[in-house]
Formats: structure tokens, C-alpha cells, sequence
């Protein structure tokens, strides 16, 4: 499926190669819904406004800072931040969920995802990445990363 955006969320600029893209599947409100309430938090809609007590928040709470990306971000700048992600225990190939919100995620491989990370950060705001596999995920906001484990649902 070929798309340019989802408001507010993914733009494709720089430009995704076409084998990349078809490995993005945007997900429906009624899926992207069931997952988040599954996987993030079944109470709050999105991550700025998640409970204390909810993994997400545990994380950057908790955790040291992964990579500072608003940097690179800005200046289109994407190995670096693309290297320090491969060393993650996530396979390429695995399936992972983008989240921005309850009614907006996609569903892409962690490869395609590791090697186009700018475009799913539209906004500095961010987003949350939750593998369907691997209980290593990530929060990506305001130009920083967090990677931890997170719990089997939400």
C-alpha cells in the first residue's frame, strides 16, 4: 500500500523505498484500538496521558535514555540512531506495532522500521514500539529513546 501520510503522525519524507513501504500496514481504528488496549493501556488513549503505573511511563521513568535523536531527526541524519537500534534484541524480521495513539499505530518489520525511524517520528512527540515477539520496546518522544521490557499485556 503506498501512502505519503497519517496526519500527525507518519510522513514519507525523506522518501521510503517501495519494498519498505509495502512492509507498513496501516492498521484500522478497531485494530489499532484492541492492540493498544491490549499491549499499552486499556484506561488512557495516549502516551502523555498514561497513568504512573503503566509500563510506558515505568520506562522512561526508570530507564537511562537509549539514544538522544532530535538531532538527527531534524537533520535527516538516520544511521546512527538506525545502528544503535539493530543492536537490540529484536529480530529483522519481527512484526512490530507503532504506536501514537489508541486509534493510530502500524504494523511494520523491525528492519523496515529501523531503517526509516524518521518517518515515523512526524512530530517530536513521538511514538511507542511494541514487537509482537520480543518484550524489548521502546519510547520514542520529545528526541529521546527509551528501551526496556515491558509485560506480556497491558
Amino acid at each position: 500500500m503506498a501512502f505519503t501520510e497519517i496526519p500527525g503522525c507518519f510522513h514519507n519524507d525523506p522518501p521510503i523505498a517501495d519494498a519498505d513501504q509495502r512492509e507498513i500496514n496501516v492498521l484500522g481504528k478497531s485494530d489499532a484500538t484492541t492492540r493498544w488496549d491490549h499491549l499499552v493501556s486499556a484506561s488512557d488513549r495516549h502516551f502523555m496521558l498514561l497513568d504512573q503505573t503503566e509500563w510506558p511511563v515505568q520506562l522512561v521513568r526508570d530507564a537511562s535514555i537509549f539514544f538522544t535523536w532530535m538531532d538527527d531527526w531534524n537533520n535527516d541524519a538516520a544511521d546512527a540512531f538506525c545502528d544503535a537500534l539493530r543492536t537490540l534484541d529484536i529480530s529483522p524480521a519481527e512484526t512490530i506495532t507503532i504506536f501514537w495513539m489508541r486509534e493510530h499505530a502500524v504494523e511494520s518489520s523491525w528492519d523496515a522500521f529501523t531503517r526509516n525511524w524518521i518517518n515515523f517520528l512526524y512530530e517530536d512527540e513521538g511514538c511507542i514500539v511494541v514487537p509482537t515477539v520480543s518484550h524489548t520496546s521502546l519510547v520514542l518522544s520529545n528526541g529521546y529513546s527509551w528501551v526496556g521490557t515491558r509485560p506480556s499485556a497491558a
